[in-house]
């Protein structure tokens, strides 16, 4: 064996030279791109593949490739291997397997060439090894050999790193299966031996039935003797304690995990069975399309009318019944779609399944307050607000199945986001169904504009297959023959990730939104950590610096100036430089002052972190156009802003404030979750075009500070807490001072009041006696 491995390198290190591409898409879409000096050489997943070939052609393809805004990376490799450039090899290295022994296998394996089980023809046939250095290597198809079996299998990458185990994942999810690293990665923090025994506890935990004795045999024992022990048998039961409310089985817990290392996780993306309709689902009876202007939805449309009513509608200048079924309306007109709804309602063909495609165009780059923006948030979110609010207008409670169909908005396989504004759509389709629990909203992600009409057929086919199934899948995605499924898998941090740190000392950072409440939590953490230079934005400004004492002096402690005065002072003395600049993010010359200035006061920038929003609570049909767009406009156009004005400048990160709202759905807030989609997908469009670090984090409801609180503020639910006066008093720790009011306030606790601690009933909870009271009053 040794003499065959040694041959087989020696002959492919006399070869020239080659290349080889990792192309993310699936075998029928690469295979075109083959040419008699390109050839696959790897299918390592069923999006994911490789082809190699001379540098010059490997560079032309790359171009090529690059030029229609396909993510591709060259591999580190001499020599381009399972390709063409190998042929010169294959009979003398053929030459040589034939002088060899070749024994039966004593373990079954699956041939990497067929992606079968090796048989043993295969094996005394000197022509199988050669090929087996010229062919691809069909690993997705060995994978779904084993996997097709009735066996258990647990799928085991032996070797470093986790890059085999990212491909099994995309096969074998669906199936049901972990897999497992052997090795950990070469950058991972850990001891190989814990590595390795964690993995082997988690195969033994999933059922796995290992070798202890063989894992044992070299340990050295030694028998202890322990002295006789007399046991007293004595019973400590635990009682159970009464709960309000006990979960179904399996439930997942929502508990708030005590570790903020396990607070991450990271979206992912799992292949997914073709649907099949709902057994026992009510079959749609009157389709309501909204048409895009490639003709995609036109085709669906007549698709679908065999069976059911079919109602379409385009986009025009206004309101218009073009035939029976045909309708225009403006897409920017509230009236207009309250009219169709009306009109539908009369001929009594409400929708009960809906079809939007406004958001599959092929838009070019957009600019900031652009008319081609204001459009594309149109066809994304406005369009579906207007006409939520206009069915719910007519009062129907009937089951409604509401598709939304977009176009290369989610990176699924690794490919480029490259219309993140379309993420917008993902607001209404998170938010809509928890206002009306009668609707079933779905996202449907396609690879558009297709180049042939084959391809394009075969679009039609998959989303006519998708809306007459009726599935409850909510994010979906169609890559090439592929269906995909949308899921979360945690990400835990580790000590590595802190001594990953891109915070500098004394370095330069940007906060838009920075004398608001998580602007200003950030800049206190850089102060404190690394005593940055922080310049913060926020649309009030700041009295000149020479006035603060007077200002101080004759305001209240509780004026909103006189916090954010005190506030800088404090950053200030906690070892940062701090320039506050007033700007409006959405505003490009405004902003463009303030990275002049910064510039020019610190002499460069090296990080911005983007916590500039608003959020407006309303139930969607109280919510207004104007306010939709006051709460888009921060995390959409200001973010576009940023990105044209960054682009020159040379940044360690930009990191977006983004929410969980993004994935739960607020109800209430169908603005915020689809601005915050925008963002979680505008990280994803930047890392592909310039790759730059853009980080999306997706944060939950600060307790004190964020929009969460200063809408519970506003709606009179809690007392805004920077607002408060300090009170030296033990019973009383802070004072909100109001026009016709004084409210005084505390916290109280068992461990830090005897008030509490000593006065307790029967069953040892404890309570404020009567008393205390009128200690509270006399204070």
């Amino acid at each position: 064996a040794l003499k065959v491995v040694a041959a087989r390198g020696k002959l492919m290190g006399d070869l020239p030279g080659g290349s080889m591409l990792v192309i993310p898409q699936s075998e029928a879409e690469v295979r075109p791109y083959l040419t008699a000096e390109i050839s696959m050489a790897a299918l390592n997943g069923p999006a994911f593949c490789v082809v190699a070939g001379p540098h010059d052609a490997i560079d032309q393809l790359q171009a090529q490739l690059e030029a229609k805004e396909i993510a591709v990376r060259r591999l580190r490799t001499s020599h381009a291997f399972h390709s063409a450039m190998m042929d010169p090899m294959l009979a003398p290295f053929a030459a040589v397997v034939g002088q060899t022994k070749r024994n039966e296998p004593t373990i079954p394996y699956v041939s990497n060439v067929s992606g079968d089980w090796i048989t043993m023809d295969q094996i005394n046939d000197p022509q199988y090894w050669a090929q087996h250095v010229r062919s691809a290597v069909n690993f997705v198809g060995g994978l779904g050999t084993i996997l097709a079996t009735d066996a258990e299998v647990a799928l085991l990458e032996v070797g470093p790193g986790r890059t085999l185990s990212t491909f099994a994942k995309q096969v074998a999810g669906p199936h049901g299966k972990t897999t497992y690293t052997s090795l950990r990665h070469p950058q991972k923090d850990i001891h190989d031996l814990a590595f390795a025994l964690t993995t082997l506890g988690e195969m033994w935990a999933a059922g796995g039935i290992n070798d202890w004795s063989g894992f044992y045999a070299a340990e050295s024992r030694h028998r202890i003797p322990l002295p006789t022990y007399p046991f007293q048998h004595q019973e400590y039961w635990v009682e159970p304690g009464k709960q309000s409310y006990t979960g179904t089985a399996g439930e997942i817990s929502l508990a708030k995990r005590p570790n903020i290392a396990d607070w991450f996780y990271t979206p992912t993306w799992q292949q997914a069975a073709r649907p099949t309709p709902v057994a026992d689902a009510e079959p749609v009876k009157h389709w309501l399309f909204f048409l895009d202007e490639a003709g995609v939805g036109q085709q669906l449309a007549t698709k679908l009318a065999v069976g059911a009513a079919v109602t379409t509608v385009q986009k025009a200048d206004g309101y218009a019944k073009m035939a029976d079924g045909q309708y225009t309306i403006n897409p920017e007109e509230p009236a207009d779609y309250l009219q169709l709804m009306r009109d539908l309602s009369q001929a009594g063909t409400l929708p009960d399944g809906i079809a939007y495609l406004w958001p599959l165009s092929d838009n070019g780059p957009l600019a900031p307050a652009s008319a081609a923006l204001q459009s594309a948030q149109t066809d994304a979110f406005y369009g579906q607000l207007f006409l939520a609010q206009a069915l719910a207008d007519q009062g129907s409670n009937t089951p409604l199945q509401w598709y939304v169909v977009s176009n290369h908005m989610q990176q699924v396989a690794g490919e480029p986001v490259v219309h993140a504004e379309k993420a917008l759509a993902l607001g209404p389709v998170k938010v809509i169904a928890q206002e009306y629990p009668h609707v079933c909203t779905h996202s449907v992600d396609v690879a558009w504009p297709t180049r042939t009409a084959r391809q394009t057929s075969q679009l039609v086919d998959q989303l006519a297959a998708e809306l007459q199934a009726g599935s409850s899948d909510e994010i979906i995605a169609y890559r090439g023959q592929s269906r995909w499924q949308q899921s979360y898998e945690a990400l835990p941090l580790s000590e590595e990730h802190e001594a990953q740190s891109l915070l500098k000392v004394g370095g330069v950072y940007l906060i838009t939104g920075g004398t608001g409440g998580l602007g200003l939590k950030v800049a206190e953490h850089l102060a404190e950590t690394v005593q940055a230079k922080l310049v913060l934005t926020a649309r009030t400004e700041l009295p000149p610096r020479a006035g603060w004492a007077n200002w101080l002096e004759g305001h209240k402690e509780n004026d909103g100036i006189s916090r954010r005065i005190r506030q800088v002072q404090a950053l200030e003395a906690a070892g940062a430089e701090v320039l506050v600049l007033a700007a409006d993010v959405t505003d490009r010359e405004q902003m463009a002052t303030v990275l002049t200035q910064t510039v020019a006061q610190f002499g460069r920038l090296d990080g911005v972190f983007h916590a500039a929003g608003g959020v407006s609570d309303a139930q969607i049909q109280l919510k207004d156009r104007q306010g939709a767009a006051d709460v888009l406009a921060a995390k959409v156009s200001g973010t576009l802003v940023l990105a044209e004005l960054l682009a020159d400048i040379e940044l360690d990160f930009l990191a977006l404030f983004s929410s969980i709202s993004a994935i739960t759905g607020i109800s209430g807030q169908i603005d915020y979750a689809a601005a915050n989609a925008f963002l979680n997908a505008f990280a994803h469009q930047q890392m592909a075009e310039d790759g730059r670090l853009t980080i999306a984090i997706d944060w939950g409801a600060w307790q004190e500070v964020g929009m969460a609180v200063q809408t519970a503020v506003e709606l009179g639910l809690i007392e805004d807490e920077a607002s408060a006066i300090a009170v030296d008093y033990p019973f009383i720790d802070r004072w909100y001072e109001k026009a016709d009011e004084d409210l005084f306030a505390t916290r109280f606790s068992n461990e830090a009041h005897w008030l509490l601690d000593e006065h307790r009933i029967r069953g040892g909870n404890a309570l404020i006696p009567g008393t205390g009271y009128l200690e509270l009053v006399r204070a």
